[in-house]
């Protein structure tokens, strides 16, 4: 297979003519790339030999596939992913190995886009509400046959949303789902992509949930035009999926309605046992939203809606604990009665759970149900171009149904939806009848009957004290006889004492309580070891922070110094040459070491034997030898014919001569040269400077987050003119320094460790906790090898459980018209609350029946 070449125009991945007897992986030959992530390079390729055959896309993994056990995995895993056949699955057409080792997936082309190019094109808007569920629906629909044969996505993502000619949708990118039964499931390594990874995913947890998590993103997407976080660091990205609460879905589109909202909050909870059971009952959630036209025709065919029940074998009731029946009937749009769904609602719910948008008002609980004749005129119309609000209009023909209302929400919503927070444990009491609709405003009979409605739903707790008002005291004194003047007397003692004691006086004697909660707190410590890498990722499963490797400019000082070491030369004895002759008929012998006497006193000697050959009148045998001076020193330089004299036999007949002066003696010298202390001392004196600078540039070289591993490494290089040993009066001594150094970002570390001392916190005590001062970290790190570095950080932190005002609201219906110990006990059950304290007004003895009138606060 060739190289990536450049871009083409269209931004495509183009491979020329001549390399296409190379591009090619397997039997098909490579036309262009159409993109790259993180994992594997996509290509658009062709059959080689079976050239009918359509264009496919062909995806090339970056991982080679290096053991049998790999390949054994990867051929299990391509033989699992061609089972999937379903319209709304990109089919798996071809797999194998290419002669590099690395595997390729073989899917057939998709013309149509992703969504990802949707949502480029719609710039930040959401997409048409129609459209955006029934692309949740399509996705939401192939996603369940996947759970049902095994399979887990694990990347649902938009760029893995995929469309046919005709707009349908298509689920691709198996290729890390992992079998749902394998053993290693909960330990695996964690895949997919940060922004759309459910909070177990993080920690290498997956399960059918998990898909369930990443649908509800896509679902707030399509809906707001926005991700549920916007952040694109891992770390951060961690942290939030696993520990903040997403802003609700109208926040970004005021037109969605609330029932749709509630859905995609409870798929996005962070426990996965608080979400919906399976992909089914969060489909039907969403499609709940339209109780009185049943799906639109574009969801009658590829919803789940529309035959989910048949393909699975599991009834409504199955697919959700809290989802009693669908909202509609779709094989004739029929909606249930709606007292008979409005009474099944209130016996499941809790005061835990949110309730439907401020802008819809329940039914009345003394409205009668409306025949269904009546029911079956109200139409549902799509929403206008203001937005996605519906309209319920009234019946075509008909008397008695005033003025159309606006609705944002639906009549009922078919499951609780969990509010920030663990649930509201209930204690049960006794019924009371509701007070007169004239007798308090709508909305407050409203919020009332509601209360009311969740806590007759089981009374087999604590009876509520039975309590009398002043005004009834006054009644029952008059019937026992006092006269007008003692009642007339005894009210205005009250009131005076009502006015002195502060109780409120409006629309007669109004009763009011406060209460006090002290949130629970725990103190957390852990210890935990982290990866610094050069290069790396920030990759929260593997524990893994980047890191940097810095490195200063050198710097560099001279000295010159003079030369310590003091030594002397030899003498040198001086060298030449004499010549003898010979008067004698016969040759003559002359030994080595022969010393002959110069004129000047100087004693020479030969350094060989000699034979002078015999003389041949009329001239004389001569021979030349090498002779030095028997003592060292200048005096040995002889002049030319310093020797000219009879030598070595009694009879005269040889003769000696230099010809030559002799030379090189010398007399002995003292000298100076460089010792290698003079070299070290030098340099000691140049470094704790240079070292000192060296640093500085160092940590400026550092970001304000970032800490060292350990001290820089700051090793002088010494240099010299001269060596040690050298003659020389002085040296010139040079030092140079460059610190380098591992760095890594304290911010990270902190984040990442934050992230799993919360996690901690939630397992060991619930959600709801939140650190009440920034988590305290010490943080040891030590070398691993030239770049990694290994992170040993103690963390601890104290939590406080934090209570939101939708839950003090709840707690403030949960105890209203309770006696002070009833109140007490209700409430120090509830998770979070570590004590309580509770006053009443004078002259009560139970909380009001009102919640409006309770005052509940938590301690900050």
């Amino acid at each position: 297979m060739t190289r990536d070449q450049g871009p083409d125009e269209d931004g495509h991945q183009e491979i020329t003519r001549q390399q296409a007897a190379s591009a090619r992986i397997g039997n098909y030959l490579l036309l262009r790339r159409l993109g790259r992530g993180g994992f594997s390079t996509v290509y658009l390729a062709r059959h080689l030999i079976l050239q009918s055959r359509p264009p496919v896309a062909l995806k090339r993994l970056f991982t080679p596939l290096d053991s049998p056990e790999i390949r054994a995995r990867f051929i299990e895993e391509a033989r699992l992913l061609e089972e999937l056949h379903h319209p709304h699955i990109l089919p798996l057409v071809d797999a194998g190995i290419d002669e590099e080792g690395f595997p390729y997936l073989v899917t057939l082309y998709a013309a149509g886009g992703s969504l990802r190019d949707r949502l480029r094109r719609a710039s930040g808007r959401p997409l048409p509400l129609e459209e955006a569920l029934a692309i949740v629906a399509q996705v939401g629909k192939a996603l369940h046959y996947a759970h049902e044969r095994g399979v887990i996505h694990r990347d649902l993502k938009p760029e893995n949303v995929l469309f046919t000619d005709h707009g349908e949708a298509l689920l691709a990118d198996f290729g890390i789902a992992f079998l749902l039964g394998s053993r290693s499931l909960e330990q695996a390594s964690v895949s997919g992509t940060p922004a759309y990874m459910a909070p177990e995913q993080f920690r290498g947890q997956v399960s059918r949930q998990s898909d369930v998590y990443a649908l509800a993103c896509l679902a707030y997407e399509l809906t707001t035009g926005h991700r549920v976080f916007e952040d694109h660091d891992a770390l951060v990205l961690m942290y939030r999926h696993t520990q903040e609460e997403p802003q609700p879905p109208r926040v970004y589109n005021p037109h969605l309605p609330a029932p749709i909202e509630a859905a995609i909050l409870r798929g996005l909870a962070k426990e996965r046992t608080d979400r919906y059971a399976d992909v089914p009952s969060f489909v039907r959630a969403l499609h709940a939203f339209r109780p009185f036209g049943g799906p639109g025709q574009d969801l009658g065919e590829t919803g789940l809606m529309a035959g989910l029940d048949d393909e699975t074998g599991a009834g409504p009731a199955e697919d959700d604990a809290d989802c009693e029946s669908p909202l509609w009937d779709t094989a004739g749009a029929r909606t249930p009665d709606l007292q008979t769904r409005l009474a099944a609602a209130d016996d499941g719910e809790r005061l835990g759970r949110g309730s439907p948008g401020s802008d819809w008002r329940w039914p009345a609980a003394s409205r009668p149900a409306e025949p269904p004749a009546e029911r079956s005129r109200e139409r549902w119309t799509p929403p206008g171009p203001s937005g996605y609000g519906p309209t319920l209009q009234p019946p075509a023909s008909g008397a008695g149904r005033g003025t159309p209302e606006r609705q944002t929400g639906p009549a009922l919503v078919s499951s609780a939806v969990q509010a920030s927070g663990p649930g509201i444990i209930e204690l049960a009491r006794l019924s009371r009848p509701s007070p007169r609709p004239t007798d308090r405003p709508a909305s407050q009979e409203g919020a009332q009957t509601r209360a009311l409605a969740a806590l007759d739903a089981g009374t087999t707790g604590l009876p509520a004290s039975p309590r009398r008002t002043p005004l009834a005291w006054l009644t029952g004194w008059g019937r026992r006889g006092l006269g007008k003047l003692a009642l007339i007397s005894l009210a205005i003692l009250l009131a005076a004492l009502l006015l002195m004691s502060g109780l409120p006086l409006s629309r007669g004697l109004l009763l009011s309580a406060r209460v006090q909660i002290v949130p629970a707190t725990h103190t957390l410590q852990r210890t935990y070891t982290l990866s610094a890498r050069v290069g790396a990722q920030a990759d929260p499963a593997r524990l893994l922070v980047p890191a940097r490797l810095l490195s200063t400019p050198p710097q560099s000082q001279s000295r010159q110094v003079s030369a310590s070491g003091h030594a002397s030369t030899p003498g040198t004895r001086a060298q030449g040459v004499l010549t003898f002759y010979n008067g004698k008929f016969i040759p003559q012998a002359v030994p080595k070491g022969t010393t002959i006497t110069a004129s000047n006193g100087v004693k020479v000697s030969i350094d060989a034997d000699i034979s002078i050959p015999a003389g041949n009148p009329p001239n004389f045998g001569q021979i030349s030898v090498s002779a030095h001076a028997v003592d060292s020193g200048s005096a040995g330089n002889i002049k030319a014919l310093a020797i000219n004299q009879f030598c070595c036999t009694s009879d005269q007949t040889i003769t000696v001569k230099n010809l030559q002066p002799f030379t090189g003696g010398q007399d002995p010298q003292s000298y100076t040269f460089v010792q290698q202390s003079d070299i070290d001392n030098a340099a000691s004196a140049l470094t704790p400077a240079l070292v000192q600078s060296a640093r500085a540039a160092f940590a400026s070289l550092k970001s304000a987050s970032e800490e060292s591993v350990g001290d820089p490494q700051c090793a002088p290089q010494v240099s010299s003119d001269h060596r040690a040993g050298d003659r020389a009066a002085s040296v010139t001594v040079s030092v140079t320094v460059a610190c380098s150094g591992l760095v890594y970002d304290r911010n990270s570390v902190t984040t990442l460790v934050t992230a799993l001392l919360n996690a901690d916190v939630a397992r060991s005590y619930g959600g709801g906790y939140r650190p009440t001062q920034p988590i305290q970290t010490q943080i040891s790190a030590a070398r691993a090898g030239d770049q990694s570095a290994v992170l040993t950080v103690q963390a601890s932190g104290t939590w406080r459980y934090q209570f939101s005002a939708s839950q003090l609201n709840a707690l403030k219906q949960l105890i209203a018209g309770r006696d002070p110990e009833q109140a007490r006990t209700i409430l120090r059950r509830q998770p979070g609350v570590a004590d309580v304290t509770l006053s009443l007004a004078l002259g009560q003895s139970t909380l009001p029946t009102d919640p409006t009138r309770i005052t509940i606060t938590a301690s900050p």
